[in-house]
């Protein structure tokens, strides 16, 4: 089974060194997980990790090539 999530937050504290700048985000993941006899036995989650530092300009992204 897949489930694929987008959580809105604020950045209020500090993260990854960058105090609070109360800019918004979007959290996007997915989540695989194994389903036996009715209950979840096993879940995977993917985050756009990068995609967060990205919006909170934690990282810096490089202008493609043409």
């Amino acid at each position: 089974m897949a489930l694929f999530t987008t959580t809105t937050a604020t950045h209020a504290n500090e993260f990854f060194g960058l105090p609070g700048t109360g800019r918004r985000t979007d959290f996007r993941s997915g989540h695989l997980m194994r389903v036996e006899n009715g209950s979840v036995t096993h879940v995977r989650r993917i985050d756009d990790f990068t995609g967060i530092l990205l919006q909170l300009g934690v990282l810096r992204a490089k202008p493609g090539k043409p």
